[in-house]
């Protein structure tokens, strides 16, 4: 089942465009980073810029691909089909989820690869592990995102539109309200809100754990000064996994639950 998913996902021509868009920007990043920083891993412009890539476009491609292949299924009849077979709903998402991680850890191998080879000629250019953790954490958690959000959409359009839709809401707009509340509201009211958005976007989560990873939680501000400190002692480490985990596993979950709904009211 999750070599099959995995083989109609590479048919689509989305895979290609992906995979040329992230080999142009990383490699130009890291070129631009090698030639300025080296490989020393400070938290500066070119590093900066290849986390916002990373957070920004990664989880949109993730979003609209596995989304639009769980509504295909719904559209074509194909779940249908599969539903007649002995395959639970939950072996069914988990394949999935599966195939689609594979997909973009493919993606993210190959240009880890290349940049490697572009760096054999360059002095030993490479993508710091802290970096490369990130990618695959983030990969697991919008692959989960992806496939729950497949399950409301009844056709590829709509499955689109919502997948666009919660995108555009973690990587922009959430980001702007709290902004805007940040005008009119008081200091103490302000850290609160911070706190409860840091761990209600997955996006501002993750790259909250890479600053914390690196040692670099300084640019945050004072603000998170007695957050960093509670992540760094030996609680907050297990609070952070536990967390990140309930983003990876909680959308599953809802998922065969949206599909097990769909099925008795359909």
């Amino acid at each position: 089942m999750i070599l099959s998913e995995l083989k109609q996902l590479i048919r689509s021509k989305w895979l290609y465009i992906v995979l040329g868009l992230f080999l142009l920007l990383f490699v130009s990043i890291m070129l631009l980073q090698q030639l300025n920083a080296g490989q020393q891993m400070i938290f500066d412009r070119y590093n900066a810029s290849l986390v916002n890539v990373l957070l920004f476009l990664l989880p949109l491609f993730i979003l609209t691909i596995g989304a639009m292949g769980v509504a295909q299924d719904t559209e074509s009849g194909w779940y249908r089909l599969l539903r007649t077979y002995p395959l639970s709903i939950g072996r069914y998402v988990f394949s999935k989820f599966i195939a689609l991680v594979i997909l973009f850890l493919l993606i993210l191998g190959t240009t880890e690869a290349i940049v490697l080879l572009i760096g054999s000629f360059l002095g030993g250019m490479s993508i710091h592990p802290t970096f490369l953790l990130l990618a695959l954490v983030l990969v697991l958690i919008v692959s989960a995102l992806s496939i729950w959000i497949g399950t409301f959409a009844r056709h590829r359009l709509h499955a689109l539109g919502l997948s666009l839709g919660v995108w555009g809401f973690f990587a922009l707009l959430s980001n702007y309200i709290v902004m805007a509340l940040g005008t009119i509201l008081p200091n103490y009211v302000i850290e609160k809100l911070l706190y409860v958005h840091l761990h209600s976007n997955p996006f501002e989560w993750l790259r909250f754990l890479f600053l914390l990873m690196i040692e670099q939680t300084g640019v945050l501000g004072k603000s998170f000064y007695s957050l960093t400190q509670f992540y760094e002692s030996a609680t907050g480490i297990v609070v952070a996994i536990a967390l990140t985990l309930l983003w990876i596993v909680l959308p599953l979950l809802l998922a065969v639950w949206q599909l097990r709904w769909k099925e008795k009211n359909s």
